[in-house]
């Protein structure tokens, strides 16, 4: 089966920092990790496909390709994922809805075929040969919670890595807080970070992760020497402030001695400086 997964663009919000990632030359702060790891539990033989709308337009194409398209996102992304479905519909695509927006909204709210909630590691399998076999049922809901020892490294080939200012490398599952704005600790639990030996995969995640961010090291050391520039530019500033006070009340006691007059005696302020 040809499977594209597609990832909603984010409105013009604080987390989509497109504004701040114009200086950086970047289109987006972060790859879709979620859906990168879902086509690594897919079936090998499945031809894969990510798009990600934050960096790239999902073009007609893409969806005339696809056997199936699978869909993960945020409620945040909300609109941008309901369009997404519009377009796959009036195709006669079939879509699969999952991520934390399965988990905010209705199924009848999704508009999808399916819709899968929860965490994909343990139904994945069984959502596949659906699939295949054209029987799929219209909701999943994963049993209990999975462990990061389930999980798989995340197929890295699917994006390119230019696109973005940053990687992300999971490695635990949940969030021991409890702030009451986040929905994390519903959604996946009020888990603490892992404890002990990491999985395998996770190391490999590390190293593929620092490969991909390996040509950014010398960005981020000629900016580490500008913000030193900068620091060092305001030190000296700092160092100038009494002089530069000086001479504005040298100023104001010229304007003022010479009667209201704007004109001041440039020769002497130089002196005083």
């Amino acid at each position: 089966m040809n499977a594209l997964l597609i990832y909603p663009e984010f409105p013009d919000t604080y987390w989509s920092f497109k504004h701040a990632l114009r200086f950086l030359g970047k289109r987006a702060a972060q790859p879709p990790l979620g859906l990168m790891t879902v086509a690594a539990l897919l079936p090998s033989a499945w031809k894969k496909r990510l798009i990600d709308t934050n960096v790239e337009r999902l073009l007609d194409r893409d969806l005339a390709w696809a056997d199936v398209a699978l869909i993960s996102g945020m409620h945040i992304q909300r609109s941008s994922l309901a369009a997404i479905v519009e377009r796959c519909r009036a195709r006669g695509l079939r879509t699969v809805i999952g991520g934390p927006i399965a988990s905010s909204l209705s199924v009848e709210e999704l508009k999808a075929d399916h819709v899968v909630i929860g965490e994909a590691e343990s139904l994945i399998g069984g959502l596949a040969r659906d699939l295949e076999r054209g029987a799929a049922a219209p909701t999943y809901q994963a049993a209990e919670r999975s462990t990061m020892e389930t999980s798989r490294l995340p197929d890295f080939g699917l994006i390119k890595m230019c696109r973005y200012s940053t990687m992300a490398i999971q490695y635990s599952r949940g969030c021991p807080y409890n702030c009451e704005f986040c929905d994390i600790i519903e959604i996946y639990g009020q888990r603490p970070p892992h404890q002990g030996r990491f999985p395998s995969h996770c190391g490999a995640g590390a190293v593929t992760g620092s490969r991909l961010a390996r040509s950014r090291i010398h960005r981020r050391r000629q900016l580490h020497r500008q913000q030193k520039g900068r620091e060092g530019a305001l030190r000296g500033a700092g160092r100038m402030a009494p002089s530069i006070q000086d001479h504005l009340r040298f100023r104001d006691r010229s304007i003022a001695e010479s009667g209201g007059r704007s004109r001041v005696n440039a020769a002497d302020a130089r002196r005083r400086l």
